[in-house]
């Protein structure tokens, strides 16, 4: 780890009762942490560890070739971890990032029917909140936005290539927005919902236009 901290570090009013207090103004390090794929550099935010809990407000970073801006966080040291993000924009390049979540075996069976992606998804916003070591019961909100993005899902009749849209996921749902794709033996223009998704979509509700060869409109 190397870089550079500006902050307090507050130890108590008590020496035989210390309890210590971290608040950080301003934070620019590099560091390598075994559970990620890459070394993280953080630029930028705020900073509070208390032993309660640990919080960051307006932090910005670079994860290989993914980044995320104005991140606001808290993460309860307990046993649930509770955590909590309240805001933040990314930039995930999947290629690199989906491999490294699908690596963790308590999410392997929420992601089974989505075996890979690839190209780069925007977020505009993110909200999430839920116990850290339970992913099953967190609650989340995901507003952003794809570009020439290749999605291989066991739910679609074929691989969603070159797609480009906006979408909105939450645990139980995802919406699309003018989403554009190749896939199969069509080129689409699609807006809808897909409900229980990823892990039992019971209903799929879509408004599809473009050219539809056979394969697709069996499934449609």
């Amino acid at each position: 780890t190397r870089g550079s901290v500006e902050g307090r570090l507050i130890l108590g009013d008590r020496l035989d009762s210390i309890h210590v207090v971290t608040d950080i103004s301003q934070i620019n390090l590099v560091t390598r942490y075994e559970a990620l794929p890459f070394p993280l550099m953080i630029t930028g935010g705020q900073f509070f560890f208390d032993e309660k809990s640990i919080k960051i407000a307006g932090v910005g970073g670079i994860l290989g070739n993914s980044s995320f801006t104005n991140l606001t966080a808290k993460l309860n040291l307990n046993d649930k971890a509770d955590f909590e993000i309240t805001d933040g924009q990314m930039s995930v390049n999947t290629d690199e990032i989906y491999p490294w979540i699908t690596s963790f075996e308590k999410i392997k069976p929420v992601l089974k029917d989505v075996p890979s992606m690839s190209g780069i998804i925007a977020v505009s916003s993110l909200n999430l909140k839920g116990p850290l070591r339970q992913p099953k019961d967190l609650l989340f909100t995901v507003h952003g936005q794809t570009n020439k993005f290749t999605l291989n899902a066991a739910f679609l009749p074929g691989r969603a290539e070159e797609t480009s849209g906006k979408f909105i996921i939450t645990r139980d749902e995802l919406s699309l927005e003018n989403v554009r794709t190749r896939m199969s033996d069509s080129v689409l223009n699609v807006s809808g919902t897909f409900s229980q998704f990823p892990t039992d979509i019971k209903n799929i509700g879509l408004s599809v236009q473009g050219e539809i060869g056979p394969k697709v409109a069996a499934w449609i």
